[in-house]
Formats: C-alpha cells, structure tokens, sequence
C-alpha cells in the first residue's frame, strides 16, 4: 500500500496517475484516495509525455494522465492491465519522464540526468516494496533512464516477446526495467500496441508472481 503522505504529494504533480480506471471515467483524486490500499509501487509505468493537457488542477481533473475516456491508447491500458486481470500490475504508480505537452514525440527532448532525478524522488519511499518493475513504454523512455542511472547497456531479456531489460541498484532497492511496446501505436504498427504489448504485460506479471512465490518460500 502506498503511503498516505507520498500519495498527496504525488497528486499534485501533472503527469501522476495509477494504474487503475473507473468504469465511469472518474480519474478524481478522491477515486484513487479512496482505494489506497489497491495501490502500490511495485510495479511504475512510464511514458514520455503527455499529448494533450486539461483545463485546471481539480480533485476531478488533475490525476488524468493514461485516463483520458477518449484517447485510444488510454482505453488500451485500460484492457491490457485491469480488464486483463493483471493482479500485479493492477494499481502501480504511473508517470512520464517529460512535462512537455506534445502530441509528436520526436520534438521531445529529455535531459537523461535531470528526468532521470526527477523520476527516482518520485518513486522513493512510496512503499516498502524493495524490488520493483520500471515498465517503459518505448525505447525513448527506456534508454533516458539507462543512461540517466549510468548502465552501460540492456539486454534481450525475452526474445519472442522482444523486451529489453537492465537492473539497478537505486536507493538500496532493486529496480528492473523493461522497454515494452508504446500503447499508441496505430497503422503498420496497430499489432504491436494491441497484440504484442498485452503478452509483454502479461509476461512481468507472471515474473513478479515467480518473484513473489520465490521469497516467501
């Protein structure tokens, strides 16, 4: 369960949001505090950025990143993570590494250290997890934290469901990235947004489960 004091200070910042949807569109601040004991920090998707803001920071409004009713990928998250039962990834903590609002990725540019810096004093102390799982949706977000924390390089870590991975040691944890396929993809691309990227999904959560099962053994 996440902190009751990190969640309110996280609430405030734009781009934060958990990987858990209403049927009825409600993103408000006040859905997710209500179901705080769902949410942790085991497992953190990350984004690029955001490709479209809202009007105001309201307790109806501000945690609607990866939420939007109407955007396509967001649905899509919506059907690969809850609808599929993906306990472990239910409820995770959600973030981009950029503030910038920008439907076109390419003009984003990220300061690997800086987002990087940014990215840890976010997720630090948000629970008593001690290994996490650093899901990035596309190779831009996985290699700005790569390089950001300074790992030399990533490996194939499955290659029939193409993720790449590297572990770092941040805070006395352990953290274990994987670049996963961008949930937005559409046209010659379609397939690996809404066929590839739900096996990926799939896959980290039978690993934590495997994780889990191991420690309590």
């Amino acid at each position: 369960m996440v902190d009751i004091e990190k969640f309110e200070r996280l609430c405030v910042i734009d781009t934060s949001s958990w990987a858990l949807w209403s049927d009825t569109g409600d993103s408000s601040v006040q859905f997710f505090r209500e179901r705080l004991r769902v949410l942790h920090g085991r497992a953190i998707f990350v984004g690029l950025n955001r490709s479209s803001s809202w009007s105001g920071k309201t307790e109806t409004t501000h945690l609607s990143n990866f939420h939007a009713p109407k955007h396509v990928g967001d649905r899509r998250l919506k059907k690969h993570i809850q609808d599929a039962g993906l306990k472990n990834l239910i409820g995770g903590f959600m973030t981009d590494v950029s503030e910038v609002i920008e439907s076109r990725s390419g003009r984003v540019t990220v300061d690997s250290a800086e987002s990087t810096r940014v990215f840890v004093d976010k997720v630090a102390a948000m629970d008593d997890s001690r290994e996490r799982e650093i899901i990035c949706f596309g190779d831009k977000v996985f290699e700005t934290l790569r390089k950001g924390l300074g790992i030399k390089g990533a490996r194939v870590s499955n290659r029939n469901h193409s993720i790449k991975s590297f572990e770092s040691r941040v805070d006395g944890e352990i953290w274990t990235f994987h670049r996963v396929w961008h949930y937005s993809n559409y046209g010659k691309l379609l397939h690996k947004s809404e066929s590839e990227l739900p096996m990926q999904l799939a896959l980290i959560d039978d690993q934590i489960t495997s994780q889990t099962t191991k420690a309590s053994s």
